[in-house]
């Protein structure tokens, strides 16, 4: 069974990029030709959409916006730690989705970025959002249609640090005897220092997401697996449900942001809903979720293609590590060979 990818290739940044120099996975953009030179190679190569990331300066940002446009791809925006884009300015340019409600409370408080000094942070009235603030910009993203995708479980995890939620599972138990993911994570000390910047943001980002949601914009559930801390796969959907529900929105609500409206936010006309001609994607859960939200990791299997598996079955079939390594080996040699990293 493969999964179902709808993906966006490497994240366009701007120097000297968040994530560091020019790799396989992000690209610092420093002018208008090398913006449209890698929307094209993204494009040739059947990207679904663009990534841009929030170092890109704003006037590259609405080129590589301008071309996507010319091939009907939209174009997603992580402006988490942007100093010139806020989220009025992203929509203003043409960005399509606010990953993780980025640019918002930047543009709630312009005065503040995430490297703000600590006393313009205790300004902010993080456990009490301000809903007229909230309600304000989200009225002036309506009226772009901007999608939003708030992970709120990237940042509780954050809340909770070393107090992180977890759940009693063979599939969580498979992760943690993996050596990957669990090096990938920071240990208590970073999660600490995590809590003080994206934690705090918590409470805000559920308050955005429900105005938004009930004010009529498009807000699907999300995750950044596996960023942050302990945001399992899979596991960080269903909590991520769960925090829907705590924000606001009842169990129903919260799964048609998962399923149906996701799938109509990307524009597929025939996935996240049971009728016929429709893929056949489907949980099969032994406890009703419009109960209690939780039911739904109670799960009895999975059908995948109108195939059904059962949670052992899946185990079995995940590549080994040696398998993970050689694959990510040969992409950046890909990258390598076609000189796509920074001063090739």
């Amino acid at each position: 069974m493969e999964p179902r990818v709808i993906s966006a290739d490497r994240m366009i940044d701007g120097p000297p990029g968040l994530w560091g120099d020019d790799t396989a996975y992000n690209i610092n953009v420093d002018n208008a030709d090398l913006a449209r030179q890698e929307v094209a190679r993204q494009i040739e190569l059947g990207t679904h959409f663009i990534k841009v990331y929030g170092w890109l300066d704003p006037e590259y940002m609405k080129v590589v916006v301008e071309e996507a446009r010319k091939h009907n791809l939209e174009v997603s925006s992580d402006i988490i730690y942007s100093k010139k884009v806020d989220a009025l300015l992203a929509a203003d340019i043409g960005i399509d989705w606010l990953e993780h409600c980025s640019g918002i409370i930047e543009a709630m408080y312009p005065h503040w970025t995430m490297d703000a000094p600590k006393e313009i942070w205790d300004t902010i009235p993080w456990d009490q959002p301000d809903e007229e603030l909230i309600t304000n910009i989200c009225k002036q993203l309506l009226k772009k249609d901007i999608k939003l995708c708030p992970t709120i479980v990237l940042y509780d995890q954050m809340r909770l640090a070393d107090q992180y939620w977890t759940i009693n599972h063979e599939i969580v138990d498979h992760m943690e005897n993996s050596d990957y993911l669990f090096k990938h994570w920071p240990q208590a000390a970073h999660a600490k220092q995590g809590q003080a910047t994206l934690g705090i943001q918590t409470k805000t980002i559920q308050k955005i997401a429900y105005t938004y949601y009930k004010m009529g914009g498009t807000v699907v559930t999300g995750t950044d697996t596996p960023a942050g801390i302990y945001t399992y796969p899979g596991f960080a959907l269903h909590r991520e449900l769960q925090l829907f529900v705590d924000a606001g929105f009842t169990p129903v609500e919260a799964l048609q942001q998962a399923t149906i409206n996701a799938a109509k936010a990307l524009k597929i006309a025939d996935l996240g809903d049971i009728k016929e001609g429709f893929i056949a994607d489907l949980l099969v859960l032994n406890e009703n979720p419009l109960i209690h939200i939780e039911n739904t990791m109670k799960i009895d299997q999975i059908v995948k293609d109108g195939e059904m598996y059962t949670i052992p079955e899946l185990l079995g079939n995940i590549p080994t590590e040696q398998e993970m390594n050689d694959y990510i080996s040969e992409l950046i040699k890909t990258f390598e060979q076609q000189g796509l990293y920074a001063g090739n």
